[in-house]
């Protein structure tokens, strides 16, 4: 009896399996911009018409003081479904400077990014696009955009971002720890002879 019920459970279990490997599932993709020492990415998913911005980065700052003023898709797509303070930017019918007609939707000009946003695509858009800004400078104004299946984007507008702040980790600091403690005992045993 028992070996049956063991049985049906892992039967049960490998058809789960099979349903779960099936559904489509939403990868978190990443538009990844570079200019000069500066580089941008932002991660996003899109699951069927619905577009969530998960995150953005400047130089490994994270969204730490950044902001996320405004996204764009092209192709004749709109942006509907739009977060809390989120509003059509019929002032700005194109991405600018990133040579593309876009619709356009922004932000709430000091709302600082939260978890995540998400809107809904109608239509098809073929491009992304993401005015950032902020960081360590109220001149950092950045627009980025790239293919809706991520990858190399293109970027335009940089003011002043400030510098890359490099943080070395962990792994490299335990190593440089090592080399120290080598050389230490390397000195010690010519003085001790």
């Amino acid at each position: 009896m028992r070996s049956i019920s063991l049985k049906l459970a892992t039967l049960a279990f490998g058809f789960v399996a099979l349903v779960l490997a099936a559904t489509p599932r939403a990868n978190a993709t990443t538009i990844t911009a570079t200019d000069g020492s500066n580089t941008f990415s932002i991660t996003y998913t899109v699951s069927g018409d619905q577009l969530t911005i998960t995150g953005f980065d400047l130089n490994g700052l994270g969204t730490d003081g950044g902001k996320l003023f405004a996204v764009g898709v092209d192709n004749g797509a709109t942006l509907t479904g739009l977060p809390s303070g989120w509003a059509n930017d019929n002032a700005t019918p194109n991405c600018d400077g990133l040579s593309h007609s876009c619709f356009l939707v922004s932000g709430p000009a000091n709302a600082v990014f939260s978890s995540s946003l998400t809107f809904t695509i109608d239509g098809t858009t073929t491009n992304l696009f993401f005015h950032l800004g902020g960081f360590n400078s109220t001149e950092c104004s950045v627009w980025i955009g790239g293919p809706v299946g991520g990858g190399t984007g293109v970027s335009s507008g940089l003011g002043d971002c400030g510098g890359t702040s490099t943080i070395p980790e962990p792994g490299t600091l335990g190593l440089l720890g090592t080399g120290l403690v080598g050389v230490a005992g390397l000195i010690r045993r010519r003085f001790i002879s």
